[in-house]
């Protein structure tokens, strides 16, 4: 329904920062300019987006825009800030003008702006989140705001390794359950092996408690659970096509095991099942993202994995990989 040609004008402006503009003419629309504007010096670099029709002849003549800001600021060696802004004139703007079904079922837009220090072996943020809902369907909660901070100690591959991750976010939403979750997460592990093999044992415990408003059920609640997983595997490579290529054979275990605990008084602030597409489900501790849900599991994954490198440059060609995860109870966190 958008037929119609595309003008780009291209100015380099300056070594460091360019433009781009694009003027289209839309069949039973009228005309839209789509503006680009990039940046780099030395704390600072982004990319500014305004995309515009003035007057949409298919949506009673109303203006209809978009924009998009991504910013980066180097404060200091360890601290920098970061700004990424979304949003659209209206609800309907993706379904008429987005070229790809990833873009036009988008449920909301983020506005985040966060200041983040890097301090090795510490890590500690302070964000503030919001967002344009497109779907009220799928509204997420705004975070304002959220602190983080973790303790990950730069180690060797066999030593014993010991990190902390935690966070305090208060999450609002108009007419539902909000209010404050505390969250720390200590994690042991330590790996035993060779070139051609690997045994990595690991125990994690994680804590979370709740602060809320709104809530039917009881203003304060808790849950503590551990969680223990053994990852191990095997290594075998041979030479072929006289040795131009390495092809390898890596077969993979991995058990993991955490109790089950009622947690369905608790709300759900940002957690869902992990996307199939997204990740590598075989080797999750926990099928879920976010904090509200820790999944009970008592499964082992089979996992075997095959790939062709260059022997010159370490390129890999090719990888394959086929597993099965056998779970020996049933799963009853939702």
């Amino acid at each position: 329904s958008n037929a119609g040609i595309t003008v780009p004008y291209y100015f380099n402006l300056a070594p460091n920062y360019d433009a781009t503009l694009s003027l289209s003419t839309l069949k039973d629309r009228g005309y839209q300019l789509d503006t680009e504007f990039r940046y780099l010096t030395k704390k600072h670099n982004g990319k500014l987006e305004y995309d515009f029709i003035p007057q949409d002849k298919s949506f009673n003549d109303e203006k209809r825009d978009y924009f998009n800001i991504k910013h980066h600021t180097k404060i200091s060696d360890k601290s920098q800030l970061n700004l990424k802004a979304e949003g659209v004139s209206d609800v309907d703007f993706f379904d008429d003008f987005s070229s790809s079904l990833e873009t036009s079922t988008r449920p909301a837009l983020q506005r985040r702006l966060e200041i983040l220090k890097l301090d090795k072996p510490w890590r500690a943020s302070v964000a503030v989140e919001d967002y344009q809902v497109l779907d009220a369907d799928d509204d997420p909660y705004s975070k304002l705001p959220e602190i983080k901070l973790s303790y990950s100690p730069k180690k060797g591959p066999k030593d014993l390794k010991l990190t902390v991750e935690s966070e305090l976010i208060y999450f609002d939403k108009e007419d539902e359950v909000t209010g404050t979750r505390a969250d720390v997460k200590v994690k042991l592990s330590k790996k035993w092996g060779q070139a051609a093999w690997y045994f990595k044992p690991s125990l994690s415990f994680e804590h979370t408690l709740y602060s809320l408003d709104n809530n039917t059920g009881p203003s304060s609640p808790s849950r503590s659970l551990p969680t223990f997983a053994l990852d191990s595997g095997l290594f075998f490579d041979r030479e072929i096509k006289q040795g131009k290529y390495t092809q390898t054979l890596e077969p993979r275990l991995f058990y993991t095991y955490t109790p089950f605990e009622d947690q369905s008084d608790l709300p759900v602030f940002d957690t869902a099942l992990t996307n199939f597409s997204e990740s590598n489900q075989l080797f999750l501790e926990n099928r879920f993202t976010g904090k509200d849900r820790i999944a009970d599991t008592n499964q082992l994954t089979f996992a075997l994995s095959s790939r062709i490198q260059d022997r010159e440059n370490g390129k890999e060609l090719f990888k394959a990989s086929i597993g099965q995860v056998i779970n020996f109870a049933d799963r009853k966190v939702t």
